[in-house]
């Protein structure tokens, strides 16, 4: 008989796993093993085996819930298709995402019954992880893997180890968390960074038991972290990279052209949208409505996007319900630390980069934010 322990597990797993299967999958195509769409069909192919085990759980577990969230998106994609023809094409590029991977996420995290399993879980999955991307590092400066100028993908699958192992709070996980930083710097874009400063700045204010020790901390960090970049030679560290490990670090260039907070062009897609939802259609432009508008791409901020697609009325209320939920948790909640790991690692991304609907690890956050509001049971530490 399967134990309540172990059903936490396999959603645990079914939710994590496509992170550790997309780590491998840099690897594979990066050495040339297999096509890149071979390694994509079997990363889904491998990805949904925990997943159809976690279905019978959590629509046992949750039925109500899962009948509803599966409904809500299916009346959501109709309405967007109907009554938004410039939509369809998007919709029917994106709506594997939605069905079989954001709701069933969703379902996976909300389902869980002791947060605890959750845990060990990704600890154990970031460590997979992890140990990915120590391999491609490896293969990239020994010269038997050629990267571009940075991945984003590959920091963004580095976040989830990078955030776990500064919440074990333990000297030895901090010292892989710098290594992990460092592969961030060196192979990835600046989002995933961003996301780790805030995380570690938010969880020092947050222990109130010794907060002179930790003002005294923050403010010794940040004196040594100036003192770094005004004694650090950019340009020889971005020499000796290239030169010596044949990487092209992206965020260190940015720095040394004094470019490190470009927008990348950003701010024109956002104007564009802000300047739609202000003076055109008041219920929304439906699901995937800001692609049509922008030429094809998203608008890279999760709050221009949801009143884009449900409009001013609706985006407003989705979003303060979804900021209570947020202050309620970090409130009242013994594990808030642990909730900040999903904070950052799958809604802040979305402030700057990305988007909601197709985002992989999305459904996590509202699925963590569902668990944890569950009036049958409280997760404690």
């Amino acid at each position: 008989m399967v134990t309540s322990e172990k059903e936490d597990k396999i959603l645990s797993i079914a939710a994590f796993f496509p992170i550790v299967l997309l780590m491998l999958q840099q690897l594979i195509i990066g050495l040339h093993l297999i096509p890149h769409e071979t390694a994509k069909i079997l990363n889904i192919t491998l990805s949904s085996i925990p997943m159809i085990i976690a279905f019978f759980i959590f629509i046992r577990r949750e039925l109500i819930l899962s009948i509803v969230s599966f409904i809500i998106m299916f009346m959501l994609i109709l309405i967007s298709y109907e009554f938004y023809p410039d939509n369809r094409p998007y919709i029917k590029d994106n709506y594997f995402y939605l069905f079989f991977i954001n709701i069933p996420v969703f379902l996976c995290i909300s389902s869980i019954k002791n947060i605890e399993n959750l845990k060990k879980v990704m600890l154990t999955l970031s460590y997979w992880v992890l140990g990915f991307g120590i391999l491609l590092f490896g293969l990239i400066i020994s010269g038997k893997m050629i990267v571009e100028e940075y991945n984003m993908s590959l920091s963004y699958y580095l976040l989830l180890p990078a955030l776990v192992f500064v919440y074990q709070n333990k000297m030895k996980y901090y010292l892989i968390f710098a290594f992990i930083l460092l592969l961030i710097v060196l192979l990835g874009s600046r989002g995933p960074l961003l996301s780790v400063i805030f995380y570690v700045f938010v969880l020092l204010l947050l222990n109130r038991t010794n907060a002179l020790k930790n003002i005294s901390s923050t403010l010794i960090v940040i004196l040594i972290s100036l003192l770094m970049v005004y004694l650090i030679n950019f340009n020889n560290l971005f020499y000796f990279f290239e030169k010596s490990l044949g990487i092209s670090s992206r965020t260190l260039g940015l720095v040394i052209n004094g470019e490190i907070i470009q927008d990348s062009g950003r701010v024109g897609l956002q104007k564009i949208i802000i300047d739609k939802i202000l003076n055109g259609n008041f219920f929304g432009y439906g699901v995937f409505g800001d692609r049509p508008l922008l030429g094809g791409v998203y608008v890279h901020n999760i709050f221009l996007e949801i009143l884009n697609n449900f409009g001013v009325f609706f985006g407003v209320i989705i979003i303060l319900f979804l900021f209570i939920l947020i202050f309620k948790t970090l409130r009242n909640n013994k594990n808030s630390k642990f909730f900040l790991v999903f904070l950052f690692y799958a809604f802040f991304p979305l402030l700057i980069s990305g988007s909601y609907l197709t985002s992989i690890v999305f459904g996590m956050f509202p699925g963590y934010l569902y668990m944890n509001n569950k009036k049958r049971k409280e997760y404690n530490e």
